[in-house]
């Protein structure tokens, strides 16, 4: 009874809709609605809150272009874009109990005359196969922080890469991949992953124990035979099995913080190399400072 009181209270509070250029408000009414959902609540009551936190933004990414509003201040999901702003892709979570979560999202795009048309992502629960194309109806939900821009022979499409809850113990990290039809129509898998036997994968899944983090970024790495030369590269820890020999025993594969492997873009394709030289470049400035993007990008 307390739950069905607690949701009519926070229906009556959020039902009316975002007046103009109300910006100010849009984000007050989605930082306080975030912060009810990720409180100690019921699965169901968090879900409850999640559809208006849904449908406030439906009514806000339908207003007179709002694709360039920052998404920043709002904690709790995270929106990516290419350089011409063509389209926004915005994703979040709604945590659950047992640790997992829960995904929803939107992708806003262009069309013409400046307009925009906002898409639903439905996401599906489990795990996403690593060979196979989804569309918006059947998304492979993550909550995406970074957005590639790549082309092949078939035209443009994105590189993304986001983080997803599994049960206790575990975590995963996902490179995906965005593209569209010839009906622009969004598309979610490609097989442009050359793996270390050559075979082809639509997208690569990194699943790894929760107690020790790992990192995946887009970062500029000396290329692979190269003493000096550095390019842009996906960098992510080495992935290996218990150490036994310690006595420590983890549910999932340990993140390793003394190899590294990347994905180099050559030719359409995203080639797997292992083992590639992650260290910070050399310099003899005195003030200089890594900057806080990547594991260790090249200063701007």
């Amino acid at each position: 009874m307390r739950q069905v009181l607690f949701f009519l209270l926070i229906a009556l509070l959020f039902s009316k809709s975002l007046p103009a250029n109300s910006d100010s408000v849009f984000i007050a009414r989605m930082d306080s609605l975030a912060q009810l959902m990720y409180s100690n609540r019921h699965d169901s009551v968090r879900l409850r809150i999640n559809e208006l936190i849904h449908h406030e933004l439906a009514v806000f990414l339908t207003s007179v272009n709002p694709i360039t509003f920052p998404f920043d201040s709002l904690k709790f999901l995270k929106a990516v874009a290419p350089d011409d702003l063509s389209f926004r892709m915005i994703t979040w979570a709604i945590p659950c109990i047992d640790e997992k979560a829960f995904y929803d999202g939107f992708l806003q795009i262009e069309t013409e005359n400046n307009a925009f048309k906002v898409i639903e992502l439905k996401a599906f629960a489990g795990k996403p196969e690593l060979n196979r194309t989804y569309g918006v109806q059947e998304w492979p939900g993550a909550v995406y922080y970074e957005l590639i821009e790549n082309k092949d022979k078939s035209g443009q499409f994105y590189t993304l890469l986001g983080r997803l809850h599994v049960e206790n113990g575990k975590a995963r990290r996902i490179a995906e991949t965005l593209w569209f039809d010839e009906d622009q129509k969004p598309k979610f898998g490609k097989p442009v992953f050359v793996m270390s036997d050559n075979e082809l994968q639509h997208r690569l899944v990194f699943e790894f124990t929760a107690e020790v983090p790992f990192h995946l970024a887009y970062e500029k790495q000396l290329l692979p035979g190269k003493r000096n030369k550095r390019e842009w590269m996906i960098v992510f820890n080495h992935l290996q099995g218990n150490d036994f020999p310690t006595g420590r025993f983890y549910k999932s594969a340990i993140p390793s913080y003394d190899r590294f492997d990347a994905l180099i873009f050559t030719r359409g394709f995203w080639y797997l190399h292992q083992d590639i030289d992650a260290r910070a470049p050399k310099t003899k400035h005195s003030d200089y400072h890594l900057p806080e993007k990547g594991l260790f990008p090249e200063r701007e």
